[in-house]
Formats: structure tokens, sequence, C-alpha cells
């Protein structure tokens, strides 16, 4: 199971479209910037679609490929191992503070709170 972070990430300012590449770092803000002007902000610049998870518990872990962190953790050199090891070890840290880790919330339907509040079951039309 190896997840590579995506080719092209980068970051991108929202107000005068710079690239930054994402291996620069302490890379808060878009070199364009002026003391005063607020909107040179960074987004990340990368695909998302289709979103895709990797069979993990951490989402952090799941959803690695679509974190900035990621795929700079990748372009200085951090292997996909090494990263997975650094979201459980930071996990694990979380836990003994909170008790528990990061975990995706499970979701789906609860039949009996559903029939308490009258729904009824979806019907998908092909």
């Amino acid at each position: 199971m190896t997840t590579l972070a995506a080719p092209g990430f980068g970051l991108r300012c929202a107000a005068c479209g710079t690239k930054v590449s994402i291996d620069t770092a302490l890379s808060w803000r878009c070199p364009n910037a002026q003391a005063m002007d607020r909107h040179h902000v960074l987004h990340i610049d990368a695909p998302i679609a289709p979103l895709r998870a990797v069979e993990h518990p951490n989402p952090f872990a799941s959803f690695r490929s679509y974190l900035a962190w990621d795929a700079f953790a990748a372009a200085h050199g951090l292997d996909d191992a090494a990263r997975v090891a650094l979201i459980e070890e930071l996990d694990a840290k979380v836990a003994l503070v909170a008790g528990v880790g990061f975990r995706t919330t499970p979701y789906g339907r609860a039949d009996e709170l559903s029939d308490a509040l009258g729904f009824t079951s979806l019907v998908v039309c092909g």
C-alpha cells in the first residue's frame, strides 16, 4: 500500500497567482505580500478529485496524499512508511492526552432514530 504525494502539488497565491513549490520551508504567505496587504494568501494547488482514501483507521493517514504536509515531507525525502510512522507516533501522543487518537467518524443509517423521526427508507431509482 504505497501512496505518494500527488505530482504537481503546490501552493498558489489567491491574489496574484504566484506559485510556490511545496518543498519551500515556512511558506506561510505569498512572497509578493506586503505588510499591510492581507490578500496574498497561499492556497493548496492540487487536484483532489476523485477523493480516495487508503485503508487506515486514522484519517490523517488515510487521506495523507491530499495533505500539504505529506507532499512537503515527500519532497524532502521521507518515504511513505516514514510518513505513516510519523502520523501514528503523533496519534499515540494525542491518545495519551485525550484518551483517544484521531479516527474516521463512522456513519450510516440508525434505524431506531430514523423510525422515531418518521423517516422512510431511501429508494434509489436507476
